[in-house]
């Protein structure tokens, strides 16, 4: 069954395999394609080709776009929030891909998290019970097995891309900084260094340039997991976003660590030293010695791993 519909001067194609049960009535379909469609069009994410739509689970994802960026596929089992919520994360990586068909993974399904996230405005406690349960941001295509997939359905990805993109969109000029990643024929990180540079040298950012890189960042942004407290470095680098519960108020069973996305690592950690400290000396630890490796602690409950890839 396909229909055709006219949705802001774009046609869309939705395709309902005979399997499809809980969402058939396509009027339905189309008012959420719409309403998230003009979500986003507001937010200066205006799609002017739209891929066919299938009602349909693929490969147990409640939404789906294929590499050539042909095809959505949205799961008929979601129900009305969900579709909308499913609609606004595929959605936006068809713009990504309108830019660049190869983003890496971690950067492309946080933008998605990100603005699936706002589109919703309630804050993912879900994923705070997540991370406090297992304290890990894994960034990496894979989980740390090196086998089974960290983007899969229920995979530990979308948690890890989500709060680095919060962290981003906090600190580097939100929805300019959305506006440069979404659009750039970059990936990864050079995609986010470059778009945090030109925003630098455009004026929204005050940070000096010499704590824009990777390695900064994600030494910033594993302590903002850890303390999430505006007044504790400069810049407030050490600041996640005011819903966000910090890990250094939970009982967590284990260190917290961050691995990033490719191969080959260089460790940096932060000792019990660090976690002790006040806000007035914190700054000054942090910024000391980082590259230095040491061995861990397994009886260290308080350690932060870095995991950095080049």
């Amino acid at each position: 069954m396909k229909l055709k519909f006219q949705a802001f001067f774009v046609a869309i194609t939705i395709v309902a395999s005979f399997e499809a049960t809980a969402i058939n009535d396509h009027r339905e379909i189309l008012k959420y394609f719409e309403k998230t469609k003009k979500f986003l069009c507001g937010r200066g994410i205006c799609l002017q080709k739209i891929p066919t739509i299938y009602l349909e689970e693929k490969e147990g994802y409640r939404g789906f776009v294929d590499h050539n960026n042909t095809r959505i596929s949205i799961s008929p089992h979601s129900d009305a929030i969900e579709t909308q919520l499913n609609f606004v994360h595929e959605l936006v990586h068809t713009y990504r891909k309108q830019f660049n068909l190869d983003e890496e993974e971690w950067l492309e399904e946080g933008l998605a998290k990100l603005i699936e996230h706002q589109y919703s405005t309630v804050w993912p406690v879900s994923y705070m019970e997540r991370l406090r349960q297992r304290p890990m941001i894994n960034l990496d295509s894979f989980a740390e097995d090196g086998k089974s997939k960290n983007y899969a359905p229920k995979g530990e990805g979308y948690l890890a891309s989500f709060f680095l993109m919060q962290y981003l969109y906090t600190h580097f000029g939100q929805e300019e900084l959305l506006q440069k990643l979404l659009t750039s024929n970059k990936s990864g990180w050079d995609n986010v260094i470059n778009a945090i540079h030109e925003l630098t040298q455009s004026g929204p950012i005050a940070i000096p340039t010499n704590l824009i890189s990777k390695e900064n960042i994600l030494r910033h942004f594993a302590v903002s997991l850890w303390m999430n407290d505006m007044f504790a470095a400069k810049y407030a680098l050490f600041y996640l976003d005011q819903k966000y519960e910090p890990l250094s108020k939970l009982n967590i069973l284990k260190f917290p660590r961050i691995i990033g996305p490719s191969k080959g690592a260089v460790k940096i950690q932060f000792s019990k030293e660090f976690q002790n400290s006040t806000a007035q000396n914190v700054y000054s630890i942090i910024n000391y010695d980082p590259f230095v490796i040491k061995e861990a602690d397994p009886q260290d409950k308080a350690l932060i791993f870095i995991y950095l890839f080049y």
